[in-house]
């Protein structure tokens, strides 16, 4: 029966044309120092809390590891608390073990570079 209870003719079927499944990780990663201490990272995709929050997943070129790790509400933001930046230094952060929503692990060693803030 059709969804208003009338009667068939023919043998129908119904296709859903909705999205893909995510299956990788995205790669649009950024980010910029907001001031001294702080780092914002830009995910493209929403990403999980529980791996996207732990400090051990971040370490940056001359600076460590970060003090902290906050996700946004929007889950596409982590902001770092990390060592005093000196202004104008190419720094990178090194990312490992973040995962999407979907369970897809950021690849390895996974880098993005951000110019260093002092004020």
């Amino acid at each position: 029966q059709s969804t208003l209870g009338n009667g068939l003719k023919e043998p129908t079927s119904t296709v859903f044309a909705g999205q893909d499944p995510d299956e990788q990780f995205t790669k649009n990663i950024s980010a910029n120092a907001i001031d001294t201490f702080t780092v914002k990272v830009i995910f493209d995709e929403e990403v999980d809390s529980s791996t996207a929050t732990s400090i051990k997943n971040y370490k940056i070129s001359d600076l460590g590891y970060p003090a902290k790790a906050v996700l946004s509400n929007d889950c596409k933001v982590v902001t770092l608390t990390v060592p005093k930046q000196k202004s104008g230094v190419a720094y990178t952060i090194s990312m490992n073990d973040i995962k999407d929503l979907a369970g897809n692990s950021i690849e390895s060693n996974t880098k993005v570079v951000f110019a260093g803030k002092d004020k």
